[in-house]
């Protein structure tokens, strides 16, 4: 008997099983009708039916998510994808008010969904091909899709009056249930066909598992790499055909915003590890655990190939412990190979200065050309301006690089800054505290919230992903507990502290937010440059087990990390809170993509042990300079800020690839 519960509980759907049916029965007692399920007019109807509905575009997401997490990556651009998918179909048919459409409903399907794939092509060439994070590489999507969606929609949501089209969110007449759910289950139907008659299942978690052995293998990774993307968009395509079928219309500013999150927890929930292998679909069966068994033995010979010392062929750091002399050694001579000269273009491009240096050269490039082409970008206000609408943003960028710097990661920044407004309105309102007290509790939340957040990452070994993700989902929900609505903050410190100006240059003032977000950047560089605690930080993103080895605190340094980094999350949110002077759930929404932004465009590399703070000033000015050139033209819409973002973040992950090579050639020949 306890053999059989221990069997039960051990499976990797136990617990969301569990999780799922404690919810319902708590939804039958706490929802009279809950499971009631009615038949009129030839449909069903009922909370259930609405459940399915509603989830249909989460599991055809899913479907996509889980074949890319399985082979160790992450896609982070499907919202975007799904905003592009409906402003394409819905600019195609459009349709007047008559009923009628300007194209027949499946090319025009059919042209959103290829555009879609053709998104998964460009996020698999750039992770497959160019090896370039995924982290990073679907950033860049993220980043400009949704400008891309305005673009086509010319920033109007585009409403189509073509009755076909509503029947792919709604139901089709005749139909018991709505269209959605038998889309879904098709999606499902098939990925679970594919999985389980076909060799791809195998190779997907041989690739996770392990892609240097898989490759070994004569597998084409590269290749497994790119269709999983390529599928990923083909999933997001039909998704936004779905979403924007529902409301019969393309909303390009909300048609899957951060439905990527859930679809990412949502694979979470179901088994599928986010450092990739084994994966599931729907449900645990029998041929799961054998294509794990295959992938482990197709491995297992991979590991057992014999290099030229006649043992394994293990990794050239521990060949050379060993003391191997192969042909690859002796061919050249390994002393005088250490002793030979680097060029001096590889010790350019693999300092640690370079990426800041081309940073520097492109603001000072970005602003003398709108210093020449517009009138009034001159004034000593414009630059101050620059500052005093980023304030926030740059302080939430000093915490996010101390994570990117020990190869972490922290997407729950936006939602603690909204947290912290929050809650300190709710306090100045409510609890007749004084505002220095306030703002003293706040900074201690943004603390308690990186330690623990940390505390789980290390101690029980958790991807800071799926941690910082539930992080984002608990802020943001304890945000909307406090209030719904909008609470305004008229403190009279805060509301004082809001108007102050500091004048610093002759006809050009900057605000306090300025000041706190100035000296937390000279504060956090000395930290990084002068203390035991910045070393220990480059140590460990440099190589986590070389700083294990060398005895230093790894587990203590990655904790300290997130503390900074959920600090610096509270202090941009007091900073917020003076900008705005008040809570509302939806402050700052997606301000830890364009924190990560400003700091790879700074420099910061994203595998960790490479950032210089002043470039993470310089790539929050940047942004901030393009929205300023929108500002100034007149004629360019908001939208053309998130691509051309994009497209420097497409250029400086250009270079940090160069910058990598660099590197990895100089520690080679020291």
């Amino acid at each position: 008997m306890m053999g059989k519960v221990k069997k039960v509980t051990s499976n990797h759907l136990f617990l969301p099983l569990f999780a799922l049916a404690l919810l319902l029965v708590f939804n039958a007692f706490a929802t009279p009708g809950f499971f009631a399920i009615e038949f009129q007019n030839g449909q069903f109807y009922g909370r259930i039916i609405d459940i399915l509905n509603r989830a249909s575009i989460l599991v055809i997401l899913s479907m996509g998510m889980t074949f890319v997490i399985a082979t160790g990556g992450i896609d982070i651009s499907q919202g975007s994808v799904i905003a592009i998918s409906g402003a394409i179909c819905c600019s195609l048919i459009g349709g007047a008010g008559d009923g009628t459409a300007n194209m027949p409903l499946l090319p025009a399907c059919l042209i959103a969904v290829l555009v879609c794939a053709l998104c998964g092509v460009w996020n698999g060439f750039l992770v497959s091909k160019l090896k370039i994070q995924p982290m990073v590489a679907t950033l860049i999507l993220l980043t400009a899709g949704r400008g891309i969606a305005m673009l086509i929609t010319k920033g109007q949501n585009v409403t189509v009056y073509y009755e076909p089209f509503t029947y792919i969110g709604t139901t089709i007449p005749g139909s018991p249930l709505p269209t959605t759910i038998f889309i879904a289950a098709l999606m499902v139907l098939f990925v679970v066909l594919i999985q389980k008659k076909t060799s791809v299942g195998l190779f997907v978690q041989a690739v996770g598992i392990n892609a240097n052995a898989a490759r070994r293998t004569g597998l084409k990774v590269s290749s497994i790499i790119f269709m999983v993307y390529v599928f990923s968009g083909i999933c997001a395509g039909i998704a936004g055909l779905m979403e924007s079928s529902m409301i019969a219309a393309a909303d390009p500013n909300n048609a899957g915003l951060n439905m990527e999150m859930d679809a990412i927890l949502s694979v979470a929930l179901g088994g599928t590890l986010l450092s990739g292998g084994k994966f599931y679909i729907g449900h645990h069966h029998p041929d799961d655990d054998h294509h794990a068994v295959r992938a482990g033995r197709l491995l297992g010979a991979a590991a057992g190939i014999q290099g030229p010392c006649g043992h394994f062929d293990l990794p050239p750091p521990v060949r050379k412990i060993q003391g191997c002399s192969g042909e690859a050694h002796s061919r050249k001579g390994g002393e005088a190979e250490m002793k030979q000269k680097s060029s001096l273009k590889d010790r350019l491009v693999g300092s640690r200065y370079f990426s800041f240096g081309i940073t520097l050269s492109l603001f000072v490039l970005l602003y003398v050309v709108g210093m020449m082409n517009y009138r009034g970008f001159m004034k000593p206000q414009v630059f101050c301006n620059l500052l005093i609408d980023n304030a926030a943003l740059i302080i939430a960028t000093i915490g996010i690089t101390f994570v990117l710097l020990i190869g972490g990661i922290d997407i729950s920044i936006g939602s603690v800054v909204a947290l912290t407004c929050m809650s300190s309105a709710q306090m100045l309102q409510n609890t007749g505290l004084p505002a220095p007290a306030v703002i003293l509790i706040v900074l201690a939340m943004g603390a308690v919230f990186g330690l623990v957040q940390g505390w789980l990452i290390t101690e029980f070994n958790m991807q800071p992903f799926i941690v910082t993700l539930a992080g984002q989902f608990f802020a943001r929900g304890m945000t909307a507990i406090i209030s719904r609505e909008t609470i305004v903050i008229d403190n009279p410190v805060y509301t004082s502290l809001a108007s102050a100006r500091i004048y610093v240059l002759p006809g050009g003032f900057i605000s306090v937010g300025v000041v706190i977000a100035l000296v937390t950047l000279v504060a956090a560089t000395l930290v990084l440059k002068f203390t035991r605690f910045g070393r220990n930080i480059y140590a460990l993103g440099g190589n986590e087990m070389s700083a294990q080895l060398m005895g230093l605190p790894t587990k203590r340094t990655k904790i300290l990390a997130y503390v900074v980094c959920g600090c610096c999350s509270a202090l941009a949110g007091v900073v917020y809170s003076l900008i705005m002077l008040s809570g509302y759930p939806l402050h700052a929404v997606s301000m830890e993509m364009d924190a990560i932004a400003s700091s790879v465009i700074g420099g910061t590399l994203m595998s960790g042990g490479v950032a210089f703070l002043p470039g993470t000033l310089l790539g929050v000015l940047i942004q901030g300079v393009i929205q300023t050139f929108i500002t100034f033209q007149g004629t360019l819409s908001a939208w053309w800020t998130r691509i051309i973002i994009a497209l420097l973040l497409c250029l400086f992950i250009v270079i940090q690839a160069v910058v990598s090579r660099s590197r990895q050639r100089l520690n080679s020949e020291h």
